[in-house]
C-alpha cells in the first residue's frame, strides 16, 4: 500500500493544517506550564506556614494543657483553702458555741448564788423582823401590864386615899 504523491500532499497538508490549528494550543500549554510553575513556586512558598501554622497549633495545645493545670492547681489549692476556711468556721461556731454555754453556766451560777444570799438575807431579815414584833409584843404586854397597874394604883389612890 503505497500512496501516491498527490496522496502523500493531500495528506500532508492535512497535517499542516491540524499542526496550524494546534499551533495556538503550545501558547496554552505553555502558559499552564507558567501557571503550574507559579502554582508550584507558590506551594513551595507556603511550605513554611504549614510548619508555622503546625509550630502554633502545638504551641496553642500547650498552652491549653498549661492553662488547664495551672487552673486544675489552682482549683485544688481553692478547695483545699476552702475546706480550711469551713474547718475554722466550724471550729470557730464551736468555739463560740463552748463560750456561750459557759457564759450562760456563769451568769446560771451567779444567779443563782445572788438568789440564794438574797433568799437568806431575806430568811435573816424575817427572823429578825419576828424577833423584833416579838419582843415588840412582850414589850407591849409589860407595858400594858404596867399600865394596867398604874392604873389601879392611881384609881386605889384616888378612891381610898383621898377619902
Amino acid at each position: 500500500m503505497t500512496k501516491t504523491n498527490a496522496e502523500l500532499e493531500k495528506e500532508l497538508a492535512s497535517l499542516e493544517a491540524k499542526v496550524k490549528s494546534m499551533e495556538h494550543l503550545s501558547s496554552v500549554v505553555d502558559a499552564k506550564d507558567r501557571e503550574i510553575a507559579d502554582l508550584k513556586a507558590k506551594v513551595k512558598s507556603m511550605e513554611h506556614l504549614s510548619s508555622a501554622v503546625d509550630a502554633k497549633d502545638k504551641e496553642i495545645a500547650d498552652l491549653n494543657r498549661s492553662h488547664c493545670d495551672e487552673f486544675n492547681t489552682l482549683m485544688k489549692e481553692h478547695t483545699k483553702e476552702l475546706e480550711a476556711l469551713r474547718k475554722e468556721k466550724q471550729k470557730v461556731e464551736n468555739d463560740s458555741r463552748n463560750v456561750l454555754e459557759k457564759s450562760v453556766e456563769n451568769v446560771e451560777k451567779k444567779y443563782k448564788k445572788v438568789l440564794e444570799e438574797l433568799t437568806n438575807r431575806l430568811s435573816m431579815r424575817e427572823k429578825q423582823l419576828s424577833k423584833i414584833i416579838g419582843f415588840h409584843g412582850s414589850l407591849l404586854k409589860s407595858l400594858q401590864g404596867q399600865l394596867e397597874t398604874s392604873l389601879e394604883v392611881n384609881e386605889y389612890f384616888i378612891n381610898e386615899v383621898s377619902k
